[in-house]
């Protein structure tokens, strides 16, 4: 199915995310173009007791694009209704994903399309990176980066979501980044804070702020400041030279130590290479 401006204008569409096809509470949604009826619907207007399926629309979209890589061109039919910033719908079915869904859906939905080597000011609302790489300064608001994209960040504020492969270059003095899928990012991070999950590998230089790693992620980091959390089955590789690093649950952090302090719980087992004792030698 082609999807273009006519298409948009003359059915019932909204946006919304999945994990491929999965979303909240475990729930998979039908192959592309089969429809998915809600078995609980009730419509009534709260998030807790509407029943239905939730994403975005030209007229309610406030609440953005949940933290999902999988992006959706959905069709509804049934009934539909307005929570706050966002809608909940009876039924739907998705038409398109990621790159098949033209750049117009969004805009209508309020978000802004970042592409080729533009440069752009992004102060408030949602933005997405799909292709090139954009030069964006960012002071407030979210930016979601997809596909093969490599924009260039200044980052002082707001939320990055990284997703695919895309592989950004981000300055952060503040805000929010998460990293997920198998994204590898070169960030110089003054603060703020960064989330790692999936199997990303990230590389950071950290001079302040706090960075928390999940799942299977192995990021190289650069430590002069700041803390650094390891959790789950992380492998991190880590050069410390000051802060702090607290290991938790099973994760296994290979750290070279010229500075600084780490702290051992749970069942973590880091390997440690103590460069102080190598130079007194």
């Amino acid at each position: 199915m082609k999807i273009g401006k006519k298409w948009l204008d003359s059915h019932q569409w909204f946006l919304r995310t999945s994990n491929n096809g999965l979303s909240h509470d475990g729930y998979k949604r039908k192959r592309v173009g089969a429809w998915n009826k809600a078995p609980h619907w009730t419509g009534k207007p709260t998030c807790k007791d509407c029943g239905g399926f939730f994403g975005i629309d030209k007229e309610a979209n406030g609440f953005g694009l949940p933290a999902r890589p999988t992006l959706e061109l959905c069709e509804w039919r049934g009934r539909r209704v307005v929570i706050d910033d966002k809608i909940c719908v009876s039924e739907y079915r998705v038409v398109a994903v990621d790159d098949d869904i033209p750049d117009e859906a969004f805009k209508r939905c309020a978000i802004k399309v970042y592409r080729g080597r533009k440069s752009y000011q992004h102060n408030r609302g949602c933005g997405i990176v799909r292709s090139g790489a954009p030069r964006i300064e960012q002071r407030d608001g979210r930016i979601y980066t997809y596909g093969q994209s490599q924009p260039h960040i200044k980052q002082r504020d707001g939320w990055i979501c990284i997703y695919g492969q895309s592989q950004p270059h981000i300055k952060q003095h503040g805000g929010w980044i998460c990293i997920y899928g198998q994204s590898q990012p070169h960030i110089k991070q003054h603060g703020g804070w960064i989330c790692i999950y999936s199997q990303s590998q990230p590389h950071i230089k950290q001079r302040d702020g706090r960075i928390c790693i999940y799942g299977q992620s192995q990021p190289h980091i650069k430590q002069r400041g700041g803390r650094i959390d390891t959790y789950d089955q992380s492998q991190p590789r880590i050069e410390q030279h000051g802060g702090g690093i607290y290991t938790y649950d099973q994760s296994q952090p290979h750290i070279k130590q010229h500075g600084g302090w780490i702290c051992i719980y749970g069942q973590s087992v880091p390997v440690i290479k103590d460069m102080r004792k190598e130079r007194s030698k």
